[in-house]
């Protein structure tokens, strides 16, 4: 019974230090981070309308440069965000900023954003994105 304890103790003590450690490990800067591919707003976007599946091999978890024209952004106390033009009136490329301070490109400005792909929903997504 002694030693199932101890065991339990020392599997809890071990759990705990790894969950710490990565509580506070830092996280990486983008604009430390090495560049996998380097695409137009209207070519990522088709590859994802395309074939989904290729897509996320090619893009997904990787980092990518995207360049485009503004169409929107947004900014609050949480998030600042820059939508670039896709070709498709119903879709985008949804890049959420690293720095909730940036400063944000005007609409109808072309820019290059480095980020994190995350996926395609109805636009594509980047997150932790720097203008390149």
């Amino acid at each position: 019974m002694k030693k199932i304890i101890l065991a339990l103790l020392v599997l809890g003590i071990g759990g705990a230090s790894v969950g710490y450690y990565m509580y506070t490990k830092p996280v990486d800067k983008m604009n430390t981070m090495s560049v996998d591919e380097t695409v137009s707003a209207e070519q990522i976007f088709t590859a994802f309308e395309e074939d989904e599946m290729k897509a996320n091999e090619k893009y997904l978890d990787k980092v990518v440069v995207i360049k485009g024209t503004v169409t929107k952004t947004s900014k609050d106390a949480e998030k600042a965000t820059i939508f670039l033009d896709t070709g498709d009136m119903l879709a985008n490329i949804m890049c959420q900023m690293e720095d909730t301070q940036a400063v944000l490109p005007a609409e109808g400005e072309t820019i290059s954003v480095k980020g994190l792909c995350t996926g395609y929903l109805t636009d594509v997504v980047l997150i932790k994105g720097i203008i390149h």
